[in-house]
């Protein structure tokens, strides 16, 4: 957004003492971030009125003239210019020899086609103020020939550029009006009031009905007439201008100047064309509409949109349409000041694909008080450029949703706590006062009532009090001091530490991705394969998917269900509730996806996670012992129980083929569950250090032959009781299936004494395998 330092100064009294360049530094630490600095007019000099006195065709071009004018230096001046509107008796802008326009560093004498020309007549894009240039620009003959164009034309300026996005919490300073409030509060001065029309009488009423109360916050709208001024003042039409808008007629230019100004914007309808104004939603019916770019529409349902009866003739806070607008010959036109829904807007606007500059207001939630204020503001300029005008009618005024001030009680004690600066009553009243707030001092607290404009969504609470006198008072004025608090340990909530390190102990050891899944189930899900939860809890006042969940592993299906379109392995977990009664369990539920070939590996794998996770938690060793499940859904022939200081903490099983080959018909899910409650109440066991011996330690791997049928389980009960001097310890290496079962075993043997020797080893060799064999073990033979 784009604000002319020239506008903000005739809102401020004694605005002359202001620097409206390092101002702005100050205005980026109090108020919003400023992008940018443009200064205007710089590049203008020397450029006087001039009036022609002849004109003649160039006598060795078909296009370039010969002009003479006075430009008030003793002499008349011969120009060569190739422009087509110039005319005898015509006051232009004439830049001397020495001056300067835009695009042109340096006026010279120069010779074009055999004449010199002493001088360039500028167009408005040449003085920097529009873009246009069809011709030179024509100045009003009341101007003073020979005098500086800059004298009548406000050419030079401080325009800046305000990030937009630190305004969205802020309607109020949409416009200009809004930002001298800021710098008035800033520098200390004093904001001057609006100069308005205030002589209204009480004529006829307009036909104005509001049906849609609720996107329509305020419809306000007057009826003037006898309009024959058509065009903006240059002043009005250069702030246009430096804003980013461009000049089309004086009703257009003073809308948009009013948006400009005061941040709400306004509409003007030819009145001629209007019988009746209804405000109402479209509902559920689309419509086409022709807006003011001439751009045929369809228009979404659900739209807030103007009517003349039953003919559309505007998106409310939008844009206009191309069969109500005012045209070069309009002389009488309803003013449309408007307040409309903030959300309404935004979702119309989106849906439309239109942004106008009028919506992105609308959509910041701008005050609807300030709209029989702007229509009273335009009489007032109206007037100054066409003092003739007629007003037709009251000032028709619909207010459904009436916004009252905020007020906000603030304790001088939590003043204190946030900001400890060293701030009286009358110094707090007085920053509030700059901003416009009203003030209560009583002996610990203020009462303080913001006005309108801050009470639409910003000023809400004590704490956006505080931000106000903090930022106006200063941050860099406030002194930075460490915080004064007693240093207290945390509570240690033991149920969130271990959840978190399981979920750490996953993400950083397996492929395996987390999800979040709802608490309840899809019921289409339970009915496809006939699973039973009517008994469980439900959600009161919901239809479908009511049942809450008491099996975490049923909502991960459904996620596999829907991932399996896309990929046919992969993993998932997730640590959620399960409702199982009236109680809350929390379980960590995994399911590995993979195809059937592959399945053996994954289920020993996800073994292996499973007491490398308990191992790194709590120290301790699982044990997985054949099951019989509850769960229809699960095979109980791979069902195994996960037991630690034998108490079962969750299992391991493969789900049925019949929900598995809905993922994919090669692909086996292995299921995982262990309970987090469960898993809370064991201890974690204290790690004993052994020291190692300083002499060499020998690896033996044997071979041990199992019934295919037979656990692992209990050949590890056996060689648990087998004790041997030389034996530090043992471990699993490799287990294969054919049609037995073999186990690879490495033992680890030495002395903390001394080296072991050949007789010793082959000592130890043979009590082994004697042991094992008198347990009912052969040992696959290494020959």
């Amino acid at each position: 957004m784009y604000i002319s330092s020239n506008r903000l100064k005739r809102y401020i009294r004694n605005s002359d003492r202001i620097d409206f360049i390092s101002m702005w530094n100050k205005f980026t630490i109090h108020s919003a971030e400023i992008d940018g600095i443009e200064i205007k007019g710089n590049d203008i000099n020397k450029v006087v009125v001039a009036k022609v006195k002849t004109v003649e065709d160039h006598p060795g071009s078909d296009r370039l003239h010969l002009v003479t004018v006075d430009a008030g230096t003793g002499e008349d001046l011969s120009i060569v210019c190739g422009a087509p509107n110039l005319s005898v008796g015509m006051y232009v802008p004439c830049a001397l020899i020495g001056g300067s326009l835009k695009g042109l560093p340096k006026v010279e004498r120069i010779k074009l086609r055999g004449v010199y020309s002493n001088g360039v007549l500028a167009s408005e894009k040449e003085l920097g103020i529009s873009d246009n240039h069809t011709g030179i620009m024509e100045l009003d003959k009341s101007y003073q020939i020979g005098e500086d164009i800059k004298k009548y034309i406000p050419i030079d300026d401080i325009v800046v550029e305000i990030d937009n996005k630190s305004l969205t919490n802020r309607p109020d300073m949409w416009g200009h009006y809004g930002i001298a409030r800021e710098v008035a509060a800033i520098t200390g001065s004093e904001l001057l009031p609006l100069d308005i029309y205030d002589e209204i009488e009480e004529l006829k009423s307009l036909n104005v009905k509001v049906e849609d109360t609720v996107n329509c916050n305020r419809y306000s709208c007057i009826e003037i007439g006898n309009i024959k001024a058509r065009e903006a003042s240059i002043e009005m039409k250069v702030f246009l201008y430096y804003c980013g808008m461009r000049s089309v007629s004086l009703l257009v230019d003073l809308t948009n100047y009013l948006m400009l100004e005061l941040g709400t914007p306004m509409h003007a309808f030819d009145s001629n064309k209007i019988s009746s104004i209804i405000v109402k939603n479209t509902g559920d019916n689309e419509l086409d509409f022709t807006t003011l770019d001439n751009i045929k529409r369809t228009i979404p349902k659900n739209t807030l949109m103007i009517y003349n009866e039953s003919e559309p003739i505007a998106i409310a806070g939008i844009m206009g349409g191309l069969n109500s607008e005012v045209e070069d010959d309009t002389n009488s036109i309803i003013l449309e000041s408007a307040n409309f829904d903030a959300t309404s807007v935004r979702k119309s606007a989106t849906a439309l694909g239109l942004r106008t500059e009028a919506s992105s207001r609308y959509e910041k939630s701008l005050d609807p008080n300030l709209t029989v204020l702007a229509i009273k503001r335009f009489i007032y300029l109206l007037k100054a450029h066409d003092n003739d005008i007629v007003i037709n009618s009251r000032i028709e005024d619909v207010y459904p949703n009436v916004l009252n001030k905020s007020v906000v009680t603030l304790t001088k004690e939590m003043l204190k706590k946030y900001i400890d600066a060293p701030l009286d009553d009358d110094q707090v009243k007085s920053i509030l006062n700059s901003l416009s707030f009203e003030v209560e001092v009583n002996d610990n607290e203020y009462i303080v009532t913001a006005p309108t404009y801050r009470s639409t969504k910003d000023i809400t609470n004590a704490a956006d009090i505080i931000e106000e006198i903090a930022r106006i008072y200063g941050y860099d004025n406030l002194e930075p001091k460490p915080l004064k608090l007693d240093l207290v340990a945390p509570i240690s909530d033991q149920k969130y530490e271990l959840e978190y390190s399981i979920k750490k102990y996953i993400a950083t050891n397996t492929k395996l991705s987390e999800v979040h899944t709802y608490l309840w189930y899809q019921n289409d899900v339970l009915n496809k394969y006939k699973i039973d939860k009517s008994n469980n809890l439900k959600i009161a006042n919901k239809s479908d998917n009511s049942i809450l969940r008491d099996d975490l592993s049923l909502s991960l299906f459904e996620i596999c269900l829907e991932n399996s379109k896309y990929t046919n392995e992969y993993g998932i977990f997730e640590i959620g509730s399960c409702i199982k009664g009236e109680d809350e369990e929390r379980v960590l539920s995994i399911l590995d996806v993979c195809s059937n070939q592959n399945v053996s590996e994954h289920y020993q794998n996800l073994k292996q996670l499973i007491y490398n996770l308990i191992k790194t938690l709590r120290n301790k060793e699982v044990e997985f012992v054949p099951a019989k499940t509850s769960k229809s859904y699960l095979q109980e022939d791979y069902t195994l129980y996960i037991l630690l200081d034998n108490e079962v903490i969750g299992y391991i099983s493969i789900i049925d083929k019949k929900l598995s080959r809905d993922c994919n018909k090669k692909a086996e899910i292995i299921n995982v569950e262990l309970y987090q409650e469960k898993l809370l109440t064991i201890d974690k066991e204290s790690i004993k250090y052994i020291e190692p011996s300083k002499y060499p330690i020998t690896n033996i791997d044997y071979t041990i032959i199992l019934n295919k049928e037979e656990l692992y389980g209990n050949l590890e009960q056996i060689l648990n009781k087998y004790e041997h001097k030389y034996l530090f310890n043992y471990r699993l290496i490799d287990t294969y299936m054919d049609d037995v079962k073999k186990i690879t075993i490495r033992f680890n043997i030495g002395s903390y004494d001394k080296t072991l020797t050949g007789d010793e080893i082959t000592s130890f060799q043979n009590d082994l395998i004697n042991y094992i064999k008198e347990n009912g073990y052969n040992i696959v033979d290494k020959k």
